[in-house]
């Protein structure tokens, strides 16, 4: 029996489970990537009735089982990765129409990759083929190739070596996506141990250096209701009283902490009291201020939002 060809054909065998190998290891790492890519993408901490309570375990979990189809289908689904709109700028907005009103603290984490329509159009072609090609390498290699042959063993290692550049490829996308992100967590973190989120969680002050405070929520709002229930006077509290009142009780609540001067400047730009001033008979004038009765309050909001 001649034994001359197998040592060749053993060598070709060989050669190609190396390079299959390597391969499907590669495509693993990928899948593994997008995984930890997804997951955190998109999460928040949500406060509970015990504390605050994150969704990236949540996340985790969800995308465990998943096959690299379903997982580049999420990730092109508009997930992360997903085409610019045209004539769209700026920062896409994260908060949706159906935020809960429910007065708890959110702090949500988003992350999205925007391309050119065409760009996106190639990537989502390019990992269409990866999903097919990993599909086809665990399911159909073996039916493809001739292991008995040197020419199918040579053709093998050759689509090897080409699956193994594309893979690569892709690999090196993910990695530029995870650094991407890695970097806007380290933002985030720095953020959360900034002076201006602990104004933004403790305070509900604007971080952004503006005036649009989440004025409903704040406690100097609170501050104001709580002196209005214990000096109002016919529906009316004198201003020069809740200050007072508010200076001895919450002391660490003052105008300035909210960017304003006056604490009728605050009030206004509230637009949850009435001011009213009025005249006294040595000319002096005092403000009042009041939680608007709910029927003018009604009336109050459809006025501005008409507007």
């Amino acid at each position: 029996m001649p034994f001359g060809p197998i040592k060749p054909l053993h060598n070709l065998i060989r050669d190609v489970q190396r390079k299959l190998g390597r391969v499907v290891l590669l495509l693993q790492w990928y899948e593994r990537s997008l995984k930890v890519l997804l997951a955190h993408s998109n999460y928040e901490t949500v406060q509970t009735d015990d504390g605050f309570r994150n969704t990236l375990e949540d996340n985790k979990e969800a995308v465990r089982a998943k096959t690299l189809g379903q997982l580049v289908k999420q990730f092109t689904g508009g997930d992360v990765f997903l085409p610019k709109a045209d004539g769209q700028d700026g920062e896409p907005d994260c908060i949706g129409e159906d935020e809960p009103g429910d007065g708890k603290s959110r702090v949500r984490f988003s992350f999205t990759t925007e391309v050119s329509p065409e760009e996106f159009e190639r990537v989502r072609g390019q990992l269409s083929t990866l999903v097919e090609m990993r599909n086809g390498l665990v399911h159909h290699f073996f039916e493809r190739f001739d292991f008995q042959d040197e020419a199918s063993l040579t053709s093998a290692s050759d689509y090897l070596d080409d699956c193994y550049a594309q893979v690569r490829v892709q690999c090196e996308e993910i990695k530029a996506h995870l650094d991407t992100l890695g970097e806007a967590q380290t933002e985030m973190a720095k953020f959360f141990q900034s002076p201006e989120y602990k104004n933004y969680l403790v305070y509900g002050i604007d971080p952004s250096g503006g005036r649009e405070h989440t004025w409903q929520w704040t406690p100097v709002v609170a501050a104001l209701r709580e002196a209005e229930q214990k000096l109002a006077i016919e529906g009316w509290t004198k201003l020069n009283d809740a200050i007072n009142y508010i200076r001895k009780h919450h002391p660490e609540h003052f105008p300035n902490r909210y960017r304003f001067k006056r604490w009728d400047q605050l009030i206004t730009a509230t637009s949850l009291f009435e001011l009213d001033r009025r005249k006294l008979p040595d000319n002096q004038t005092v403000v009042f201020y009041r939680t608007p009765p709910p029927e003018i309050a009604r009336l109050a909001q459809s006025t501005k939002n008409s507007g």
